[in-house]
């Protein structure tokens, strides 16, 4: 997390991790989607650059993956400072602050722009002389860390936003084998009274 805090998107970066987002809903993220008094997120928005164009304000990429997030109480802490960075830098800059409404702003309050964070993770990747890892991977890493620590699948592709619990399982098969492991002694030790 650390070598991730460091970099100029690290917040956006640890925002994926935490909550398992996809790169155009992390960019697209605004306040108004975010409740830290009740802990959740509301995906509904995501944006993308296109190429040869301005960014582009879209939709989750399918009914499922507009979605209500459940976030963790360091998670919220982590939406107050970024919120309390946002506030600093609007100070800092009066009039030339646009009050876009993103969570994740460049230095003039105007969203950021996915591709150059997409850009700046490469560099940190390469610079922490970590194996080839893409921001997608800090989704992937999101959803092994949560089927490991035994959350249901179902939970684990809901958060997601993924079409169906079929896909999640099939995405991540390579963790079953020790879900089953794990499954195995569960039910020896509950039949066995521990």
């Amino acid at each position: 997390m650390t070598v991730l805090k460091e970099s100029q998107y690290g917040d956006f970066y640890q925002l994926g991790l935490m909550t398992g987002m996809r790169r155009g809903e992390l960019a697209g993220l605004k306040w108004a989607s975010v409740n830290l008094a009740n802990q959740q997120l509301q995906v509904v928005n995501t944006l993308q650059r296109i190429t040869g164009q301005v960014l582009v304000n879209g939709q989750p990429k399918t009914e499922r993956s507009r979605r209500s997030i459940a976030l963790s109480t360091v998670t919220v802490a982590l939406l107050h400072e970024i919120r309390g960075k946002q506030m600093t830098q609007q100070l800092e800059v009066v009039d030339a602050w646009t009050d876009s409404g993103y969570v994740f702003t460049s230095g003039d309050g105007m969203p950021v722009d996915p591709n150059l964070a997409t850009r700046a993770f490469k560099k940190v990747v390469a610079r922490a002389g970590l194996p080839k890892l893409t921001i997608h991977g800090l989704r992937h890493t999101h959803a092994t860390i949560l089927l490991e620590q035994g959350v249901n699948p179902k939970v684990v592709s809901e958060r997601l936003g993924h079409a169906s619990v079929a896909t999640t399982m099939d995405i991540y098969s390579h963790v079953l084998p020790d879900m089953q492991e794990k499954a195995a002694l569960a039910i020896d030790a509950a039949l066995a009274g521990k």
